[in-house]
């Protein structure tokens, strides 16, 4: 056989493993009647996990295409544990042939599908929480600015690492208090004063002038927030979006409303918790 009949033989081959992948990328019945019964803050935790995975797998894939031996070893460092084991997904994934160099076509392939399907999982809860937030907001009738901004991030996205933040255990002392979780928390933030808002162990220092609020995180970052009700997250469909290599920030983290003045208003939505001076409650 020539080597353009091998070629043709070999993509054929693959072609022929991607679309019996394609059929495994959707969440099994018994899975979605799973994610029915389960509360908010579990599925809010099924989300941690997946974007938390998607990274780990987005990566392995970039280096697969880019550097084929570093894409090969760190899919043999991966501990599997952590994929799903919908549709036989773990025992694909284990399969010794995968970590072959000669096999790299069919690697990427089923890296990619595995992609697709932790995405079509991640959609279906976020459909969920936005279903179930949409029917309780349809219930109490909220109509303020705020309520309105909550609404918005109800699915309570995050990519946070399902692990402790850095430096929580500080945070429950005398000195920090965590705020609850979607409850308005009013602070009273004076113009000659700075105060320490800390978001899943960052720390970010809010000032005010006339005009806008700016913070200012670990890494000298500053944000400036004018008047209004925002959400602050590492999504880039947050009002504003904070520094991405914060990995222990929630997508979706804080509702922040700035009446202009002294007033501010804070609503944690996030995975880790926000945290604020006690001395600066209302």
């Amino acid at each position: 056989m020539t080597n353009q009949g091998q070629e043709e033989k070999a993509g054929a081959e693959v072609a022929r493993f991607s679309a019996r992948l394609a059929a495994l990328v959707k969440v099994p019945s018994n899975r979605i009647a799973e994610f029915v019964d389960s509360s908010a803050l579990e599925l809010q935790q099924q989300l941690a996990v997946i974007d938390d995975v998607d990274g780990r797998f987005e990566a392995i894939l970039t280096a697969v295409r880019r550097d084929p031996d570093q894409g090969l070893r760190a899919f043999a460092e991966l501990d599997l544990r952590i994929v799903s084991r919908d549709h036989g997904w773990r025992d694909i994934l284990s399969k010794e042939e995968l970590r072959q160099r000669d096999a790299l076509p069919f690697l990427a392939v089923a890296l990619e599908k595995y992609i697709e399907y932790l995405r079509f999982r991640r959609r279906l809860l976020e459909f969920i929480l936005e279903r179930r937030a949409m029917m309780e907001s349809a219930t109490r009738g909220d109509i303020s600015p705020f309520m309105a901004t909550l609404r918005d991030v109800s699915k309570g996205e995050t990519s946070a690492f399902d692990r402790p933040a850095r430096d929580l255990g500080a945070m429950a002392s005398d000195v920090y208090r965590r705020l609850p979780t979607r409850e308005a928390y009013l602070l009273h933030l004076p113009a000659d004063e700075e105060m320490t808002l800390v978001l899943a162990g960052h720390p970010f220092r809010i000032s005010r002038s006339a005009e806008v609020l700016t913070l200012k995180d670990e890494n000298a970052a500053v944000y400036q927030i004018p008047p209004g009700s925002h959400t602050l997250g590492r999504s880039r469909d947050c009002d504003v979006v904070l520094d991405a290599n914060l990995r222990e920030i929630s997508r979706k983290h804080l509702v922040m409303e700035w009446d202009g003045e002294s007033r501010l208003t804070l609503m944690d939505v996030s995975h880790l918790g926000s945290f604020v001076p006690k001395g600066h409650a209302d």
